[in-house]
């Protein structure tokens, strides 16, 4: 083997070393966007997450907040048709209670 093929030998190595390390550092720059991409992405989807779960308690709460203003006026309209009731019953009661004094009354008259 003489110099040249010596020197093209030892220059193909060279270009064979170049295109390895050349090589290697690409898949390294992939691996690294890929675990960047990867990051990225679970940081995005951890807050989106935590956005859609903040809404859906924020709705939850208002739902919460009207569900219990219907009850308080459902229970303010029951209070209302009950204290109508027992007034009724009263002015009811208070009419008849002169009946019920002058036969408790005549009850008594005829009983001597």
């Amino acid at each position: 083997m003489n110099a040249k093929e010596k020197d093209n030998k030892s220059e193909i190595l060279k270009e064979i070393k170049l295109a390895e390390e050349s090589a290697e550092q690409i898949i390294s720059d992939a691996i690294r966007k890929k675990e960047q991409i990867i990051s990225d992405s679970n940081r995005l989807a951890m807050k989106l997450l935590s956005d859609k779960k903040a809404e859906a308690q924020e709705k939850i709460q208002e739902e919460l907040k009207i569900k219990l203003a219907n009850l308080a006026m459902e229970k303010q309209k029951i209070l209302s048709q009950a204290n109508d009731s027992a007034n009724l019953l009263q002015e009811s009661s208070k009419k008849n209670i002169n009946k019920a004094v002058k036969l408790i009354v005549q009850k008594f008259e005829e009983s001597f």
